[in-house]
């Protein structure tokens, strides 16, 4: 792989990190939201409605990474077939985005509705992933 490709491969990565690093913060948002409800209060109804409350941010945030990996992939494409290579790295990196982006979203999803009751699960799933991506 030559410098360029590696470089356009590189800034997908990164894209992806940062991208991870700013949902899990809404996430911890969401979850301080949550948890400075009183015990009593705290339910699936009202976790729903704390998420419901980002999910605007959470979809930007995952758009503006779609839109900026497109960019990326587009470019990265545009070199492949200016330079005569085939499109297998460029098709890769898109099944690897599809793939880390599904996973994310369902773990979050179930983080979100299934997980997380006011018991400290959330937190330590937090903690545990956050903490992978820094802050």
């Amino acid at each position: 792989m030559d410098a360029k490709i590696n470089a356009y491969v590189h800034e997908i990565k990164a894209l992806q990190k940062r991208t991870q690093r700013r949902l899990y913060r809404t996430v911890c948002d969401s979850y301080d939201e949550y948890i400075a409800h009183p015990v009593e209060e705290r339910s699936l109804a009202l976790k729903v409605s704390v998420v419901l409350g980002k999910s605007n941010r959470l979809n930007q945030i995952q758009n503006e990474c779609d839109a900026e990996f497109n960019t990326i992939i587009k470019e990265l494409r545009q070199y492949l077939t200016d330079n005569g290579r085939d499109q297998s790295i460029a098709d890769q990196a898109e099944k690897e985005y599809k793939t880390e982006k599904d996973a994310m979203t369902k773990e979050l999803t179930n983080l979100t509705y299934s997980q997380v009751t006011g018991k400290g699960e959330g937190a330590q799933w937090i903690q545990d992933h956050y903490a992978e991506w820094g802050s």
